[in-house]
C-alpha cells in the first residue's frame, strides 16, 4: 500500500496526526510505504515524521517539492492556497516507480483498515477513484461539467498512476489550469474534476466523510449546495456513523480540531487524542484567526431561522461564488 501526503512545515504536525491514525489503523497491512512531498519541511520535523513511521516498522520517503513544475503553472500573486494543494496534479511524474497510490490530505483521520480501499479494482475506463462531494450545479458549470456529472472531493484519491501517465493527464492538468488563468473555485479539485470527468470511479462515502455532512442535515445540504447528490440519506448516515476516513474540510459552521476553539465536530476529540500519541504531541493548537466578517457571518447564520440561514448560505456559496471566481474577484 503506497500512501502519499504533501505538506509544508506549518502543516507537518497536522500531517503527523493523519499519519499516526493511518499507522494505528493499518497495523495488519503486510506492506505499507508512506511518501511525503516536502515543501520546505524543517529537518527537525522530517526527523519526527520519520521516527513516527519507524516506530510502527514502516518505511517513509521524503520527496522534494517539484519547484520547477510548480513555477510552470504560473500561479497568481493573489494565490490563497498552500502550494502543497497542487501536488496531486503532479503525482504521475513524482512517483514514477509506483503504478498506484492512495493520496490523503493532511486534514484526514484514518479510522479503519484501508486494505479494502487499496484493493479496489478500477474499471477499465477509470484512472482514479474518489468520493463525491455535494457541489452546486453552477460550480460544475464553471468548470465545464454538466449538472448530472459527478463532482468529486479530491482530499482522498486512489490514483491509477500508470493509466494517468498513459493518458498524459498531467499535461492536460497543466493546460487546463493555465488556460483558466487560475480563476477556478477550488483550483486542484476543479482541474481534476474537469480533466478526469467520466474517468473517476465512485467510492462509498465512508472513505471521505466531509465536515459539511455533520454540519447540516441531508435536506439542508441539498438546499445549501443547490444540487442533487449521488448518495442517499441512509448512505451518508452510515458513513457519518462509521467513517473509514474522516476529512476535516473547512466549514464556517465548525472549527477544525487543531484550532484552539470550542469543538463542535463529533470526532474532534478523537483527533486530539490521536495527536497526543503522535510525534507532535506537544505542539500547540493553532490560534483562531478567522476574520471579523467570517465570525460575524457565523453568528448571523446561527441567529437566523434554519431555512433562511441555509438559503442565504446557499446563495452565497452556490450562486455568487462561481461568478466572482470567474471574474477573478
Amino acid at each position: 500500500m503506497n500512501v502519499v501526503y504533501a505538506c509544508d512545515d506549518s502543516y507537518a504536525p497536522i500531517a503527523a496526526v493523519s499519519m499516526q491514525s493511518l499507522l494505528e489503523s493499518n497495523r495488519e497491512v503486510p506492506r505499507l510505504k508512506i511518501y511525503v512531498v516536502d515543501d520546505a519541511v524543517s529537518s527537525e520535523n522530517r526527523k519526527k515524521l520519520a521516527l513516527q513511521a519507524d516506530s510502527f516498522g514502516r518505511e517513509i520517503e521524503f520527496l522534494p517539492f517539484p519547484e520547477q513544475h510548480y513555477q510552470s503553472l504560473k500561479m497568481s500573486e493573489r494565490w490563497r492556497w498552500t502550494r502543497s494543494t497542487m501536488v496531486r496534479l503532479m503525482l504521475p511524474s513524482l512517483l514514477k516507480g509506483c503504478s498506484r497510490v492512495l493520496y490523503l490530505d493532511c486534514d484526514t483521520l484514518v479510522l479503519q483498515d484501508l486494505s479494502a480501499l487499496w484493493e479496489v479494482g478500477l474499471p477499465q475506463w477509470a484512472e482514479a477513484a474518489a468520493v463525491a462531494e455535494c457541489m452546486g450545479d453552477r460550480h460544475k458549470k464553471a468548470i465545464g461539467l454538466m449538472r448530472n456529472d459527478i463532482y468529486f472531493n479530491t482530499g482522498v484519491l486512489l490514483l491509477g498512476l500508470k493509466r494517468l501517465r498513459k493518458s498524459r493527464a498531467e499535461e492536460d492538468f497543466a493546460d487546463y489550469f493555465g488556460g483558466s488563468g487560475g480563476r477556478l473555485p477550488y483550483p486542484d479539485q476543479s482541474v481534476i474534476n474537469h480533466v478526469l470527468c467520466g474517468r473517476i470511479s465512485l467510492l462509498p462515502p465512508e472513505y471521505n466523510a466531509q465536515t459539511v455532512w455533520y454540519d447540516l442535515d441531508y435536506s439542508s445540504l441539498l438546499r445549501y449546495r443547490k444540487t442533487e447528490y449521488v448518495y442517499t440519506e441512509p448512505e451518508l448516515a452510515f458513513a457519518m456513523k462509521s467513517p473509514a476516513i474522516l476529512h476535516f474540510t473547512s466549514s464556517f459552521m465548525s472549527r477544525r480540531p487543531w484550532v484552539d476553539a470550542p469543538m463542535s465536530h463529533p470526532f474532534a476529540t478523537h483527533w486530539r487524542s490521536v495527536k497526543s500519541r503522535s510525534a507532535f504531541s506537544g505542539s500547540p493548537l493553532w490560534e483562531d484567526r478567522r476574520s471579523f466578517a467570517y465570525r460575524w457571518y457565523e453568528r448571523l447564520f446561527r441567529a437566523l431561522p434554519k431555512t433562511a440561514a441555509v438559503e442565504l448560505s446557499g446563495f452565497l456559496h452556490s450562486d455568487l461564488k462561481p461568478v466572482f471566481t470567474r471574474l477573478g474577484a
